[in-house]
């Protein structure tokens, strides 16, 4: 593993849930008539041109970032089947998240499954991902990343409405871990090349 990549893809990469939720943030206070119990967070890309654009434009920033810290798990579990299969998924997820801010293009019906496949590969890739942070010895890190696996499931599992409530508390807890386990791989002792 080279810890010097690591540390700085994860600098970069950390950023992207913080960028997504203010860019979200921003959006809503722009959009009238939008509501966290009567839409969802895509029908802000559609609900006013200037609003759409920002929020567009957003998920395009942050699906990035996150492609910046999905090659950072990369290079961490590098070598162990688990570990690579889980940022495998990560990278899947930030993919679609950048191919959701594209979606003012018209890219066909098919855009329409992106968004539920995005909460499915939130608890797929922090159960993964868990599991070999768990195999690491960092607990803790691997218990913030099931937890936020069974919260991000939990909420799908029990049916209702799909509304921004709803991705909230999915998307909340897996943002946390995302902060959480790259302000843990960008401080990432470097091996003395001295020894």
């Amino acid at each position: 593993m080279n810890v010097k990549i690591v540390k700085i893809m994860a600098r970069f990469g950390v950023y992207s849930s913080v960028l997504g939720a203010f860019m979200i943030g921003v959006t809503i206070s722009l959009t009238e008539n939008w509501s966290f119990s009567h839409n969802t967070f895509s029908e802000l890309g559609v609900m006013g041109a200037g609003a759409s654009i920002l929020y567009n434009s957003g998920l395009l920033m942050a699906g990035a970032l996150a492609m910046v810290l999905a090659a950072a798990f990369f290079e961490y579990t590098k070598g162990d089947k688990i570990g690579q299969a889980g940022s495998t998924v990560f990278l899947v997820f930030s993919l679609s998240v950048c191919v959701l801010g594209i979606s003012i293009l018209d890219l066909g019906d098919w855009v329409r499954y992106v968004s539920p496949a995005i909460y499915v590969m939130i608890p797929l890739s922090t159960t993964l991902l868990g599991y070999y942070l768990f195999k690491k010895g960092l607990k803790l890190h691997a218990g913030v990343g099931l937890a936020a696996a069974v919260i991000g499931a939990t909420i799908w599992v029990m049916g209702g409405p799909v509304n921004a409530t709803n991705q909230t508390i999915a998307l909340a807890p897996f943002s946390v871990w995302q902060i959480y386990i790259g302000q843990h791989l960008s401080k990432l002792e470097e091996p003395n090349e001295w020894e």
